[in-house]
């Protein structure tokens, strides 16, 4: 039976409390973030007062303090957060002596206000959660001692146990009453008498009862709290070590590759323009070897789950590879799996990407492999309707044909610029179509036929149909190519005419590009708009093959050369032009000057990889070569010998020291001047040895039409007027009738000029005069039309001997100014000695070489 108080109501026992989520998921081995500290009763102390947390400022090191963070299930702060303490102290009423002077009812006001602010719970759309948070100036609250503290034993009689939900914390209404004991609940088996009526109910009126004895708890000694100086002592917590972050090793390796490689990009520019210093080169080569390290590093030690990242480093190790080093096979390999994985995960762009450049790894073994794969890969471009990659495909086929053009392959680049332009044509792609037209006539001028020239302008007229338009203003690199092309036509056709007249719009579109914003200084390559952009990260599928343009549209990038070397160039052929119109004149020396010093010049600090900037630099000092053996042909024509041997003693050297790969025809036409230069000293045998040399050989069966089949054909023209002089005249008719087809329908008509007056020369003193007037009347008709005043000289010397020989007449006078003025024309001081009179000629054999002055002493 359950104990009764005087009123004779039963006492019950307290019952267990209700468990919170705290206490269900709280491990058992670690203690309660929010357990009390022991109450002051327990420490047998009048008061408690709960020490200042010091603040820690921004400038102080923060305490190293180890928390335990509430598991996921714990109750909000504003739900049971407050762990009731070891002991449940009862709610009292003090005694009547003890009782302050107040009323019964202000009594149970003061009552219910409590209950309902501690009994009546809160829920979280009502009161979000808070945490009270101290105040910088806030005072400790007074404690006012408990009656436990008290010193005199008092009896308590129970009416009522409250059990808080929040901790809210009620003021009390009447200023002078003290503030009672906080309230505590019950963390255990502790049986607390309570009231029948609920917590939750109102509460009925308050009668006070009279005290019943209740017996003394035992109290055991708290233990002591040292406290330090506005800092609270925190229980540890064993916390497992936060580790540092994990580094991302695959971005720091990529990111270190490019590093390495454009460090070493920066220096390929001065190991190209100076002797390549050993250890500068080894340096260099390290850089690429760890930068190829770290991308091959990716690929074998970490896994891919992006393959279109995967694809890309691929992508990017088989660039470095193809542009750096020899290693084809390996380039091969990696870009045939790559291949593999783009076609499994339908990476279309990043797959015909790899097969463009796997198709340039194949060039450097087999042309015709790389031929047979571009082809198909156009094809199949076509049937999947990928139109820019049609464009690229056949763009590169016309590239891979023009490095070995031959009758065969001119047709089949042909073919494929046709269907490049038709293509165009159709999508309304001017750019594109320009292109195909500039490169056309490129092809054409290569391929040496008979109507090469013709073909070549009908080229660049289709060309310049878009002139004016915008595509056309955008794309100065193609205006200045074909302003080129143009000039070289002219220059091949031998029209004085026309030639000047196109070096001054050479020179003028040249000079526009100088403040062109669409050409920058440092940039080799400039894009042709190919369609409409659908991926803005492009350039990162394809290896920058395509990427954005500047008027937001899909490009093809195209490669040639800098500003400075279109400069170099230009002089260059301003020069050769100059010199075919007024060799004499100081204008020739001034543009031949102007591309050697251009052509001397660095190719400036622009990082790019050593084998293209190699090539550049190796295109410099052709160019440079060429303006010497232009310098050195201008002399010759001048009769200066000494200038010329000079020029080309320099010219063996620069190739000599710089190791320079020169292509056939100038091979060719460095052997020509010096047999010219040994043929116009007198030294007759050394002239015909180098005449008769393998570069200069001439075959009567070969069809070919080229620029160096022209020179051999000059070159056996000499030789056969060298033998008739030196006594071997059967050998040289023989040649002459060998050389005789070729010369006489040959487009450029100073080979048939001169043809006839090595023939006219060769008939001797009995010759009759029909035949000599036969072989005159072409002779001369060629060397007027092709403005040879050279050559026009000469013939008209050659007929002033034969016809007007120890004659004194007007015709013989005429004809001996004639000679004379076209003499002064072409500056040549050898045919001035010829044709001037006796005095003046003699006068100007002094200042011909020794050798030759004896030979003119002996024949007069």
């Amino acid at each position: 039976m359950p104990p009764k108080n005087q009123n004779g109501r039963s006492v019950q026992p307290a019952p267990q409390p209700l468990p919170t989520s705290s206490d269900v998921y709280r491990p058992f081995s670690q203690p309660h973030p929010y357990q009390q500290l022991p109450t002051p009763q327990q420490q047998h102390q009048p008061s408690y007062q709960a020490p200042v947390v010091q603040q820690q400022h921004s400038h102080q090191q923060p305490q190293p303090h180890q928390y335990h963070h509430p598991q996921p299930f714990e109750p909000p702060w504003s739900q049971g957060h407050y762990q009731p303490g070891p002991v449940l102290q009862p709610t009292y009423h003090p005694s009547r002596d003890d009782r302050p002077a107040y009323s019964q009812s202000q009594h149970r006001g003061i009552l219910y206000q409590e209950l309902r602010s501690s009994a009546v719970p809160q829920t979280a759309w009502q009161c979000p959660p808070h945490r009270p948070q101290k105040r910088k100036h806030e005072k400790p609250r007074p404690v006012y001692p408990s009656p436990a503290a008290s010193s005199t034993p008092q009896r308590w009689t129970v009416a009522q146990v409250h059990i808080p939900v929040s901790r809210v914390e009620v003021a009390s209404t009447s200023s002078g009453m003290p503030r009672a004991a906080k309230r505590r609940r019950s963390n255990g088996s502790a049986a607390v008498a309570v009231c029948d009526e609920q917590a939750t109910q109102k509460p009925p009126k308050i009668q006070l009862l009279e005290a019943e004895p209740v017996p003394e708890l035992k109290r055991e000694p708290a233990p002591e709290l040292k406290h330090e100086p506005e800092t609270i002592e925190v229980a540890s917590v064993q916390v497992a070590p936060i580790s540092p972050p994990t580094a991302d090793y695959l971005a720091v390796l990529l990111s270190l590759a490019d590093e390495y490689v454009m460090a070493a990009h920066q220096m390929s520019s001065a190991l190209a323009a100076s002797d390549f210093d050993k250890d500068h080169v080894e340096r260099y080569h390290q850089l690429v070897s760890t930068a190829l390290g770290c991308l091959e590093s990716v690929l074998k030690n970490f896994r891919q789950l992006d393959a279109r990242k995967e694809g890309r480093i691929r992508l990017r190790l088989a660039s470095l590879l193809h542009e750096e080093t020899e290693n084809s096979e390996q380039a091969g390999e990696l870009l045939s799996k790559g291949i593999a994985l783009c076609e499994r995960n339908r990476l279309t762009d990043l797959k015909y990407a790899m097969h463009h450049l796997l198709v340039r790894v194949m060039a450097k073994g087999s042309y015709k492999a790389a031929i047979k794969a571009v082809e198909k890969l156009v094809t199949e471009a076509e049937a999947l309707k990928l139109g820019h990659w049609v464009y690229s495909f056949r763009f590169l086929r016309v590239s891979l044909g023009l490095q070995v053009l031959g009758p065969a392959e001119t047709a089949a680049v042909l073919k494929h610029l046709s269907a490049l332009k038709a293509t165009a044509e159709l999508q309304r792609r001017i750019t594109v179509q320009i292109v195909a037209a500039t490169l056309d006539a490129v092809v054409h001028l290569k391929s040496g036929a008979a109507d090469a020239v013709e073909l070549a302008q009908r080229a660049i007229a289709a060309a310049r149909m878009h002139q004016l338009s915008p595509e056309m203003q955008c794309a100065p690199q193609l205006r200045a190519l074909l302003d080129c092309l143009d000039l070289a036509c002219s220059l091949m056709q031998h029209k004085s005419a026309h030639i000047i007249e196109k070096m001054r719009q050479m020179q003028t579109s040249i000079d526009s590009t100088k403040y062109d914003n669409a050409w920058i200084q440092n940039a080799s390559t400039f894009l042709v708009p190919i369609g409409t952009l659908f991926s803005g990260d492009i350039h990162g599928d394809t290896a920058d093959i395509l990427a954005e343009t500047a008027g937001g549209e899909l490009g093809l990038r195209f490669d040639w050369i800098h500003k400075g070397q279109l400069y170099a160039l230009g002089y260059l052929l301003s020069g050769v032009a100059s010199n075919y119109k007024h060799g004499g004149e100081s204008q020739t020396d001034e543009m031949l000057e102007g591309a050697l010093r251009l052509a001397n010049l660095d190719a400036g600090n622009f990082p790019s990889a050593l084998p293209p900037t190699i090539q550049y630099a190796q295109w410099q000092r052709s160019a440079s070569v060429m303006a010497r053996l232009q310098q050195a042909s201008v002399q010759c024509a001048r009769s200066e010998w000494a200038s010329a041997s000079k020029i080309m003693l320099e010219t063996g050297e620069t190739a000599a020291e710089h190791e320079l790969k020169l292509d056939t025809a100038t091979q060719a036409l460095l052997v020509y001047i010096r047999a010219v230069i040994k043929h116009g000293d007198g030294d007759l045998e050394g002239a015909e040895a180098l005449y008769a040399s393998a570069a200069l050989v001439w075959d009567s069966k070969s069809k070919e039409t080229s620029a160096l089949r022209d020179m051999q054909a000059v070159a056996y023209l000499n030789r056969i007027h060298i033998l008739q002089h030196i006594g071997r005249r059967e050998e040289a008719e023989g040649m002459l009738t060998l050389i005789e087809t070729f010369a006489v329908a040959n487009p450029n008509l100073s080979i048939t000029a001169g043809y006839y007056i090595v023939a006219m020369s060769a008939q001797g003193p009995q010759s009759s005069i029909i035949k000599l007037k036969t072989e005159l009347a072409p002779g001369l008709k060629a060397a007027k039309a092709a403005s040879n005043t050279q050559q026009l000289c000469m013939i008209m010397s050659i007929m002033t001997n034969m016809f007007f020989t120890n004659i004194v007449g007007d015709q013989a006078i005429k004809a001996a100014r004639a000679s004379r003025t076209l003499a002064r024309q072409c500056g040549s001081k050898l045919w001035q000695a010829v044709a001037d009179t006796r005095i003046e000629g003699e006068t100007m054999m002094r200042s011909l070489p020794e050798s030759l002055t004896m030979k003119f002493i002996k024949s007069v």
